[in-house]
């Protein structure tokens, strides 16, 4: 009882730490954008929603907005392409994997500053490596901080670079829980490499994916660092955008109240995103259990008990009714032994038969035609050519 009470003293302990250190800030974030103020020290004075008014009505502040938007997406349709094709390549067996999955990670811990640094020494348009190149072959150095186009495509790239090898991690990890099994069903079942790609690894990726392009976005939409170091929002504020647009007007124009606001509609809108994007696509917990191999809570409550009896029960009976009570909880338990499935026992009471006709759904099996597929739960929709199921599946 009193180690209870310990792990609930640090857990209260640990949220209310937390909710300070963040909490405490963006709670006056949000305060302060009611008022305006030339410094930190200066009276604010109320102002209500003047400061929301006046940002609103800035096309400065769409135009970052829109900036925002595009490099996040691009950057997250490279990041998680590359790092699904790079996790694809380094969960096969070949000779020096674990020196090869060791070096994909390097530039993740390379530092932001260090990674911005060696960009704008490879591409300064005056002394950089690409115009030593370029001058070798007779053509010159394009300016790529000069235009919008090359700008932003240095700041998509450079935070590709960066974080990438965060989603070779994540997707690795997750390409070793799927269980092999399922892709000897589906390689029974006649599919090939990219079939099993579709119906076999990226069903057994959703959650990872969800949760890595969640936290890419997230960190991409408050991206501040890459693009100050680089840009500075320049040229002509063609890449600024929220956080550096919050940042200019806060500390460079001295305008807290305009900052904040610009802050507060920031995480208004991502808030806002994160839930639209978690309610179109959950986690689905019964496929996540099934890939980790896990029952859920409460499989067993059901299970029937017998007293004593001389007679006794046949284990054939017994075993039907524990089968039928584990599958009221057990969603993606199967039943079914072939053309023996009434005598065993083994049919799950109100379900249909598995077969070619109707994959989608039913939870008994007959005909050994009806696949190893069956114990698949996405790969069933996808049966291999041949004869149609009949009733019941070994």
């Amino acid at each position: 009882m009193r180690q209870d009470w310990r792990i609930i003293g640090l857990f209260i302990g640990g949220v209310l730490v937390l909710g300070t250190i963040v909490g405490g800030p963006l709670l006056y974030s949000i305060k302060l954008s009611f008022y305006t103020a030339a410094s930190f020290i200066d009276p604010p004075q109320w102002v209500g929603l003047g400061n929301y008014v006046k940002v609103l009505s800035e096309p400065l502040f769409w135009g970052s907005l829109l900036n925002g938007v595009t490099i996040a997406i691009s950057a997250i349709v490279l990041q998680v392409v590359l790092g699904v094709t790079i996790a694809l390549v380094l969960n096969r067996q070949f000779v020096g994997q674990t020196v090869v999955r060791a070096l994909s990670i390097v530039p993740y811990f390379l530092p932001t500053v260090v990674a911005c640094l060696i960009t704008q020494w490879i591409l300064d348009p005056n002394y950089g490596l690409l115009k030593s190149v370029f001058a070798s072959f007779g053509y010159g150095m394009f300016d790529w901080g000069g235009n919008s186009t090359s700008a932003k495509a240095t700041i998509v790239l450079v935070s590709v670079w960066i974080w990438t090898p965060f989603v070779v991690t994540c997707v690795l990890a997750g390409l070793q829980s799927i269980p092999a099994q399922l892709y000897e069903a589906a390689r029974v079942d006649g599919a090939g490499v990219m079939k099993q790609f579709w119906h076999v690894t990226l069903p057994g990726l959703r959650s990872v994916l969800i949760v890595v392009i969640l936290l890419r976005g997230i960190w991409m939409f408050n991206k501040f660092d890459v693009i100050w170091l680089l840009t500075k929002g320049g040229p002509l504020n063609e890449t600024e955008t929220l956080p550096t647009l919050a940042y200019r007007k806060a500390f460079l124009e001295f305008d807290l109240g305009g900052g904040a606001a610009v802050a507060t509609i920031s995480f208004l809108m991502l808030a806002s995103i994160i839930l639209i994007y978690l309610r179109v696509f959950p986690i689905d917990e019964a496929k996540q259990a099934i890939i980790d191999g896990k029952l859920p809570e409460g499989w067993d409550s059901d299970l029937p008990t017998w007293k004593a009896d001389p007679k006794g029960v046949a284990t054939r009976v017994a075993g039907g009714k524990i089968l039928n009570a584990i599958a009221k909880r057990v969603p993606w338990v199967l039943g079914g032994s072939a053309d023996l499935a009434p005598s065993t026992k083994t049919l799950l009471d109100g379900e249909a038969s598995f077969s070619r006709s109707t994959p989608g759904g039913p939870r008994s099996t007959s005909a050994s035609t009806a696949a190893p597929a069956a114990r698949c739960g996405w790969w069933r929709r996808h049966p291999a050519p041949g004869p149609p199921a009949t009733r019941h599946r070994a």
